[in-house]
């Protein structure tokens, strides 16, 4: 695999090949290092944080110090709480907030994206969840925008990462490859990306990506899996000790049927396993053996609380919306049902009432043809 791309192209590069101004929407994990790295290479680069207390931290020159998988070291534009001022200017923005914030940072970009009608900002929800770049367009259509931007969605984070400390953070593993959907589908690749991370792979559709979100059920399941551990906040390795061959046996069973429903689609993906090739380069026959196999992997700890994004963020923005296609396409989907029905059970119905279903993203009742042509 040593001839494929990988986003580490410019790892080392002082400056730019062309620099672009970028805006970073979020300054958790992801955020803090896109937003680093993209600094690093010589971008002009905005970060937005809903609130100040992450941004408070930095440093007063405003340096992102990056260690692990990209040693580097890069001084941002702007870090700001204002939305405006951060957005100004900017060629592409990165959607770095959690997708259970996407409603709100949707509602909150229309009146800017609506006073700026000459203004076309490239939005990269990253990553998109399961139908994400569906949801993010109906909620600025319902916020009243009648001209959408250039949107499109990544399939994974470019970055696996952690925040180490105030200003920095390390970068566990940076992708090889990772799909990107356009939306709708049919709207050109835009090459101001590509040129940024030419380890993107330009798929279909935007159900590509939808469908190859693996984390919209594998993250639930090892959650309550691990059900008495995280309540006990029991620290351990996520996906070394909380991995279980029962567990490994669940996961394959949810594969099929998210299979399933990518073939009543007809959208081709990788299976859960083959997933991995590409994007880690490990090889392994289950998605819990090559899981374990990721050294990016080894040190991650389980969450210490059920209100964790591993249940709050994929349950509604993946578990959900894969549940309604079922519903829909009428293809059985028993072992997903159980882990939704679980996790209600569980957490309470707050859990999914602004989840992605169908009929919220206002395909209630759509047929086959209807749902393949909407993406």
């Amino acid at each position: 695999m040593a001839d494929e791309p990988t986003f580490a192209f410019h790892a080392a590069a002082p400056h730019a090949i062309n620099p672009r101004v970028i805006c970073v929407l979020g300054a958790g994990n992801l955020g803090f290092a896109q937003a680093g790295h993209l600094a690093a290479l010589g971008h002009e680069v905005h970060l937005f944080n809903r609130t100040s207390q992450r941004l408070d931290a930095l440093d007063p020159d405003l340096r992102i110090r990056l260690s692990g998988a990209l040693s580097l070291e890069g001084e941002l534009s702007l870090a700001t709480t204002e939305l405006a001022e951060a957005v100004e200017g900017a060629d592409i923005l990165f959607v770095d907030v959690p997708a259970s914030g996407h409603t709100a940072l949707a509602f909150a970009l229309e009146p800017i994206l609506a006073e700026s009608p000459r203004w076309d900002p490239l939005v990269v929800l990253h990553p998109g969840q399961t139908l994400g770049s569906l949801h993010f367009a109906r909620r600025l259509r319902e916020a009243g925008l009648d001209r959408l931007p250039r949107l499109c969605e990544l399939q994974t984070a470019i970055y696996t990462t952690r925040a180490s400390a105030p200003g920095r953070a390390t970068i566990l593993a940076v992708k090889k490859r990772v799909a990107l959907g356009m939306f709708p589908h049919g709207d050109p690749v835009p090459q101001e990306l590509l040129a940024l991370y030419p380890g993107l792979v330009p798929v279909a559709s935007s159900l590509v990506t939808a469908l190859t979100n693996l984390q919209a059920f594998v993250h639930p399941a090892i959650c309550l899996f691990n059900l008495t551990r995280i309540e006990r906040a029991e620290p351990f390795r996520v996906y070394r000790e909380g991995l279980t061959r029962a567990l490994e046996a669940f996961l394959e069973r949810a594969d099929g049927e998210r299979l399933a429903l990518a073939r009543a689609l007809g959208v081709d993906v990788a299976t859960g396993a083959g997933w991995f090739v590409p994007t880690y380069g490990v090889h392994a026959s289950t998605i819990a053996e090559a899981m374990w196999k990721v050294p990016a992997y080894d040190d991650l700890m389980a969450p210490d609380t059920l209100t964790t994004r591993l249940l709050w963020e994929d349950v509604p923005t993946g578990l959900v919306p894969l549940c309604s296609l079922g519903e829909a396409l009428s293809v059985k989907t028993p072992t997903l049902r159980a882990l939704l029905d679980l996790s209600v059970a569980i957490c309470g119905e707050a859990l999914v009432a602004q989840g992605w279903s169908l009929g919220r993203l206002g395909l209630d009742g759509a047929d086959l043809k209807t749902l393949r042509e909407a993406f």
